[in-house]
């Protein structure tokens, strides 16, 4: 099995949300694509992925059986055992929600996008799940003050969803990375990086 550097694997990562972000917009409308997504979209992209099929390779306590095909094994042995395989990403989505200059205050724009994130996680195919809101920003200006802007940002949606749309408080996570994680490390002090990233956590307890 090869490896992948973790370089590699984080710049990867980025180019699937970049063109993630982007087929999202284009999902609302092709005749706008710069139209605010859809819930539905936003549903379909937070959805977790379907279980493995019962013929798929067996999970035991961090150990996967492979099947093994035919004259790939010695005499007498029924199977092989591999490594596990890295988990897959948790369902996520990226959207550019547009705050006043400096500042954790939602113009219009960002209400217009959070009215279709808040319709989507209030669907019933969203409701047993809790979600992360992450504020991201780019890499200009201080570092502090970008990590303290991002935490204000998500918080600030967070309130919007928890208080327009009476989300419960426990289904929604807050957490700001400033500039640690830029969705296009080429290209540093980029608006696309400046963003809150959604991100499936996972069912409720």
């Amino acid at each position: 099995m090869r490896c992948i550097p973790p370089l590699l694997r984080r710049a990867a990562a980025g180019a699937a949300a970049l063109a993630a972000l982007a087929g999202l917009a284009g999902a609302a409308g092709a005749a706008d694509p710069a139209a605010p997504p859809s819930a539905r979209s936003i549903i379909d992209r937070l959805k977790p992925a379907p279980a493995d099929d019962a013929d798929g390779p067996l999970h035991m306590r961090g150990v996967v059986i492979v099947p093994p095909e035919a004259g790939a094994r010695p005499p007498g042995v029924a199977g092989t055992v591999a490594t596990p395989p890295v988990p897959p990403a948790p369902p996520s989505v990226d959207f550019a929600i547009a705050f006043a200059f400096n500042s954790a205050a939602l113009d219009a724009d960002a209400v217009t996008v959070l009215q279709r994130l808040g319709e989507a996680l209030r669907h019933e195919e969203l409701q047993p799940y809790a979600f992360q809101i992450a504020g991201h920003t780019d890499a200009t200006g201080d570092a502090r003050y970008n990590q303290r802007l991002s935490e204000r940002r998500s918080e600030a949606v967070r309130r919007y969803l928890t208080e327009t749309f009476q989300i419960e408080a426990d289904r929604l996570q807050a957490v700001g990375y400033g500039a640690r994680r830029l969705l296009d490390p080429a290209a540093p002090e980029s608006g696309v990086n400046r963003r809150v990233q959604v991100t499936n956590l996972g069912r409720r307890r």
